[in-house]
């Protein structure tokens, strides 16, 4: 049961997922807006690699100001444990008292976690209740991350393309009309052209 005042702490939760940001802006702000709300210490998330689903990395924190943050080894060592339980559908595990690990589902697959740590108190059932509201939120904003991870691959593909054309080296005329070529090919463009600026003529 979440009381009245967490569930419209949630609901203003929920209006940081509606700005233009990035989700990379996105889920630090989210994370950080859970941890005031439930004072912890801390607050990650933590994400599958999408080529080794075995591999957790964190992709964003949020804690008190006054402390380091936990080692990303420490908490990966908390969760990794976990994702073959989680994988099957379970739930629960034994956990430290201080700290709580609920696993955030993407279309129905465990993407990541969501890692809360408090000062030494335990959680309580209502703290868990609104942690797993958090872990539904932030699920939108992994899935997003993926995406955004590989659209940033596929582009530094391109480029990658384009630069191996102007290190084939040739004459400079030759070098531009393979550019130009490739660039069109690769961005699925009609026409690709360079044009020369004539400090004179403007």
């Amino acid at each position: 049961m979440v009381s009245v005042r967490k569930i419209e702490a949630l609901a203003d939760a929920a209006e940081l997922l509606s700005s233009s940001q990035p989700a990379w802006r996105q889920l630090p702000l989210l994370l950080e807006h859970g941890r005031e709300l439930l004072d912890l210490d801390e607050l990650c998330m933590l994400v599958r690699n999408r080529t080794s689903s075995e591999r957790l990395t964190r992709a964003a924190r949020a804690g008190r100001g006054d402390g380091p943050p936990r080692s990303e080894a420490a908490e990966v060592g908390l969760v990794a444990p976990l994702l073959e339980l989680w994988d099957r559908g379970g739930q629960e595990a034994p956990q430290p008292a201080s700290s709580s690990a609920l696993p955030v589902r993407v279309r129905g697959a465990v993407q990541g976690a969501l890692v809360a740590h408090t000062a030494g108190a335990p959680l309580s059932a209502e703290d868990l209740a609104t942690l797993l509201v958090y872990a539904t939120l932030a699920a939108p904003l992994v899935a997003a991350l993926g995406e955004e991870d590989a659209a940033g691959r596929s582009r530094l593909d391109r480029l990658s393309e384009i630069a191996r054309v102007v290190g084939a080296g040739g004459d400079a005329r030759t070098l531009l009309r393979e550019v130009c070529r490739t660039t069109a090919r690769l961005c699925a463009a009609d026409r690709c052209a360079v044009f020369l600026w004539n400090a004179t003529t403007g």
